[in-house]
């Protein structure tokens, strides 16, 4: 159940890895603006303008965590 947030990242690339992923991607109040779902390695996700940070997560655990565009997400513990 954990994540990457990166900030300042439109984009996310899955190049050299094994396993597909979820992009989510945030504005600057963390808003989600737009999801990837289940990207295979070798893939890019985005651009994605308005972003201003983006989440990268196991595939499916946007669906399991049922994140929408318009939710609001915190960065913690």
């Amino acid at each position: 159940e954990e994540a990457w947030w990166f900030t300042d990242c439109k984009a996310l690339q899955t190049t050299f890895m094994r396993f597909p992923i979820d992009c989510v991607f945030v504005d600057s109040k963390g808003k989600i603006v737009e999801i990837y779902h289940d990207v295979k390695p070798w893939r890019i996700a985005g651009p994605v303008w308005e972003a201003s940070g983006a989440i990268e997560m196991v595939a499916g655990m946007a669906k399991q965590k049922n994140l929408n565009i318009g939710d609001i997400v915190e960065c913690g513990p």
